[in-house]
């Protein structure tokens, strides 16, 4: 079977217990790639549902940890960055699970993925933080940053919660 490659990207070994892994995005979704393995065929992390078909991939970053150790140790969610008409749009995608993808937000400038150090030290399962960058009324700029987790109301979904970083007061104005 030949499918046409839309996007493809170099993966960094802290994500995936320290293996190099190249990312593969197809129309059938995003295969992980790991060309020095015993068996290099690509294997798939996630599905590309209807909600992403037919969209251009800007931009493509994995994060969190599934919370083992070493080489079993992969990501838990991508961010992908896709256009929209004239728009961006980010897409929260579960790696190697069964929910569904989650349109994170649209019309944003971009996006990424975060960790805090703390995170990083945990020896369990966690998902990062996500960092989209919009434009605000009066035409400024707007960090805002959700918590991924898993929705309380439905099995296999994911949703996002808004997170307070600092008040109104704590901005300095220069």
């Amino acid at each position: 079977m030949t499918t046409k490659l839309n996007y493809w990207r170099y993966l960094p070994p802290a994500a995936h217990g320290g293996k190099l892994v190249f990312l593969l995005i197809t129309p059938v979704g995003g295969f992980h790639w790991l060309p020095l393995a015993d068996t290099p065929r690509p294997r798939q992390a996630w599905k590309r549902g209807d909600e992403l078909q037919g969209k251009k991939i800007l931009s493509y970053e994995e994060g969190g940890s599934n919370g083992l150790d070493g080489e079993d140790r992969i990501s838990s969610i991508a961010l992908v960055l896709t256009t929209f008409e004239d728009s961006v749009e980010a897409w929260c995608v579960p790696v190697f699970g069964n929910s569904t993808s989650l349109c994170v937000a649209t019309n944003i400038l971009g996006g990424a993925l975060f960790c805090t150090t703390s995170m990083l030290s945990l020896k369990r399962a966690f998902d990062p933080l996500v960092v989209l960058v919009t434009n605000s009324e009066g035409g400024s700029i707007a960090i805002e940053v959700f918590e991924i987790m898993n929705s309380p109301f439905e099995k296999q979904k994911i949703c996002i919660k808004d997170i307070d970083i600092f008040e109104e007061d704590d901005i300095v104005y220069e």
